[in-house]
């Protein structure tokens, strides 16, 4: 304990010395999250602890290798099972979740200073009950899935582990992965407060670099976290979030804004937007209005071509055996062409439902925008289509646990495909150098453990129920006075608390 002390008094004044060397301005930070390099590695802690939020793995990313989305409209659903389990209530709360980042203004103007250090608050009566709120979560995974990691896990992280004769010394190169949002430097600090690290070994030829605040009142009371910063180990009991904090809104600013110009392709189901079955509006100039051919459907000066009988796509579309345009996409559907694209500023969440049984919409959706590419260092826009046949993220609920022998108690995790992060590195001419720039390419499936009301015990001393500890139900909860919701439908408050032991 007087180590600990000593060790405590020493990090507070280097958190000083460093505050006067790099200024009160660098005291905020983002990670930002994309598919996971080779080189980050179980034997560097990239897989556990925690354990990945994202099935096939995720990773912290360098500056300038951020994936992110590139369409102006994220569509978003609920499976059968979620409104089984949560119902209208949990619906509910996931939709106020996705209001708060609706209602961003612009990324590119936004102050950040108009966005607090702090956003985490306590519901007692859900803490006394054990309940981890369900709209915190899916707030917090929505913003991973958008590109964001967890700052507070890779402040610092392991970059090599070196064991010259083993088996010690063992050598660590550590590095940082948060970076602040106005200097783009590495920086220690989350949301003001001071992060330091120790280097752990895990057996099995494991390490990995804990993350932990320099503050102890901090690491018993967290209360500059990001929305951002929470891994699969989940929520404290009775926590919720209020608002996204200045480092997220910082991160999510960085990467979308409409000067962060990137070399991107584009996701499947975006086409050329000059529409025309037949010709694609190929006499006709690039953008709104354009098309005009022959057969195009429907009829009218709407929409995209303003030809009689204009059709949104490009000439091949729906023609599986016609050469590809550009990036081919799902089904040989031709999509548009890589270019230089501007950030896409603003995101928004729509709702759409779909046919759950076949995962797909019965009449697809189709969204048309314009976007800003650099050509030849000059800006302009051109005109696409995107054909949506089945949401970009679908709200699951489903029991995630695993198998008899799984060790890590599962809150929820972000179903991925191999295809779900489109590396741009390529496109420079010069393959195999970075890990990003790149695409985030949907879907995703976000799930929430269903495994039930779950008490740990542990052998051979806590094998009761009185000595069981709970380890999830499931509520929506804020600060006001109203009583907590519990999860699943038809689950008491009342009857939660009449388990109580007195």
């Amino acid at each position: 304990m007087l180590a600990s002390f000593k060790m405590s008094g020493f990090v507070r004044k280097l958190a000083i010395t460093l505050v006067v060397v790099v200024g009160g301005g660098e005291l905020h930070a983002f990670a930002l999250l994309g598919p996971r390099p080779p080189w980050q590695t179980a034997t560097l802690g990239y897989t556990s602890p925690p354990p990945a939020t994202f099935e096939g793995g995720a990773g912290p990313m360098n500056l300038n290798e951020e994936y992110r989305w590139n369409v102006p409209e994220i569509y978003y659903g609920y499976s059968p099972e979620f409104l089984s389990y949560f119902g209208q209530k949990g619906v509910d709360a996931i939709e106020e979740a996705v209001a708060m980042l609706n209602d961003l203004p612009s990324l590119e103007d936004v102050d950040l200073n108009d966005y607090q250090l702090e956003s985490g608050r306590i519901n007692l009566r859900a803490l006394a009950l054990g309940l981890t709120d369900i709209k915190s979560a899916a707030l917090s995974l929505i913003l991973q899935v958008r590109g964001l990691s967890d700052p507070t896990r890779y402040v610092f992280t392991l970059r090599n582990r070196y064991i010259p004769n083993p088996p010690l010394p063992i050598f660590y190169h550590v590095i940082k992965r948060n970076f602040d949002p106005v200097t783009l430097r590495p920086s220690s600090f989350v949301n003001g407060t001071l992060w330091t690290y120790v280097v752990e070994e895990l057996g099995d030829n494991r390490a990995w670099a804990f993350n932990f605040p320099v503050d102890p009142l901090e690491r018993l009371l967290p209360r500059t976290l990001p929305v951002a910063g929470v891994d699969l180990n989940g929520l404290p009991d009775g926590f919720f979030w209020t608002q996204l904090t200045r480092d997220d809104v910082g991160g999510l600013k960085h990467i979308y804004r409409r000067s962060n110009f990137n070399p991107e392709n584009s996701v499947a189901g975006v086409s050329d937007g000059t529409g025309g079955i037949v010709d694609g509006g190929a006499t006709a100039p690039v953008g709104f209005p354009g098309g005009g051919g022959t057969y195009d459907f429907p009829g009218g000066n709407v929409g995209v071509g303003g030809g009689p009988y204009d059709f949104p796509f490009n000439a091949f579309t729906n023609n599986v055996n016609a050469p590809p345009v550009g990036n081919v996409g799902v089904g040989n559907t031709p999509v548009a062409p890589a270019a230089t694209r501007a950030g896409i500023d603003m995101l928004n969440m729509v709702r759409s439902d779909y046919d759950a049984l076949l995962g797909v919409y019965f009449n697809p959706l189709e969204m048309r925008y314009s976007e800003t590419i650099l050509t030849n260092n000059r800006v302009g826009s051109r005109a696409l289509t995107r054909t949506v046949i089945q949401p970009d993220i679908i709200f699951d609920a489903s029991d995630i646990q695993g198998g008899d022998g799984t060790s890590a108690w599962l809150i929820w995790n972000v179903t991925v495909a191999d295809n779900n992060w489109l590396n741009s590195d390529a496109l420079d001419g010069v393959s195999g150098d970075d890990f990003g720039p790149g695409v985030v390419n949907p879907p995703f499936r976000i799930r929430f453990n269903t495994a039930g009301d779950v008490l740990l015990n542990e052998n051979p001393s806590f094998v009761t129920e009185e000595s069981g500890i709970r380890l999830l139900t499931w509520g929506s909860f804020d600060g006001t006075t109203n009583d907590p919701v519990v999860f699943p439908v038809g689950t008491s408050i009342f009857d939660l608390e009449s388990q109580v032991r007195w």
